[in-house]
């Protein structure tokens, strides 16, 4: 995914990371770059963006309004791009953005924020043809497990290939047609079977004990919700990859169930 500390790990850039101790912001994923001179951004800069500025606005506002302005908008950090006029980070906007809890990335001399967005597109390339062909063979591996009449269960190996999420499988008769990861109890079973004739099944459903768990619809071939595939973590932990490998999989247990 496309982070400060992957930028930042490209020589070619000239980037020196200034707040080094901010190591869960460096390494979270950021939605793009925005470039702007503006002295309050927060209405343009969106959540998760990373503002690339040369500090023109400084002779018209303070530093402190600056910052607050990104930070008020959500940004993921700043790039300040040194220049002729500023060869030197302004140390009161190194304190406000180590106090902000706002990375900062020192840009060199003659590298142009193009240079940058290049980068970023690059890398947001490869982690979508990454995505790809991870889909695409997760798919042929699930297509192979059903053709060998592995069931729900080699579906859930495959999947535990990839991550070791707790899996559970439960149609809406109350059956536990899977499970890896876990050993779900007769009660969470019913709890979870319930859930699913509900009209309409819930995102979540919280497994007695296990807390929330989210879950992943399996039709039948009417369309009809016949089983559920329950990942036994709340839904905000899945990250992405998690998530499409779940949904991919439900789609196949459709499969499977019909």
């Amino acid at each position: 995914m496309l982070t400060i500390s992957r930028l930042v790990a490209d020589p070619a850039l000239g980037l020196r990371i200034v707040t080094p101790e901010l190591t869960d912001r460096l390494a979270a994923e950021i939605r793009w770059l925005h470039t702007t001179e503006l002295p309050d951004p927060s209405r343009y800069v969106r959540p998760g963006e990373l503002v690339l500025t040369n500090g023109l606005w400084r002779p018209h506002v303070a530093a402190a309004r600056f910052v607050e302005a990104l930070t008020q908008a959500g940004a993921a950090g700043l790039v300040f791009g040194l220049t002729a006029q500023t060869p030197v980070l302004p140390a009161e906007l190194v304190d406000l953005c180590r106090e902000r809890e706002l990375p900062l990335v020192e840009l060199c001399i003659g590298v142009p924020f193009a240079a940058l967005t290049r980068a970023a597109a690059r890398i947001q390339n490869e982690v979508l043809q990454a995505e790809l062909t991870a889909t695409v063979r997760r798919g042929d591996a699930l297509a192979t497990a059903l053709s060998r009449g592995s069931g729900a269960a080699g579906v859930l190996e495959i999947l535990r290939g990839e991550t070791e999420l707790p899996l559970l499988v439960v149609d809406r008769r109350g059956r536990c047609l899977a499970a890896i990861g876990c050993e779900p109890t007769a009660e969470q079973i019913r709890v979870a079977a319930a859930a699913l004739n509900r009209t309409p099944p819930p995102l979540e459903v919280n497994l007695l004990g296990s807390g929330p768990s989210a879950l992943y619809l399996v039709e039948g071939a009417m369309g009809e919700i016949d089983a559920g595939l329950y990942c036994l973590e709340p839904a905000a932990t899945l990250t992405a990859a998690d998530r499409e490998a779940l949904e991919q999989a439900a789609r196949f247990l459709s499969l499977e169930v019909t």
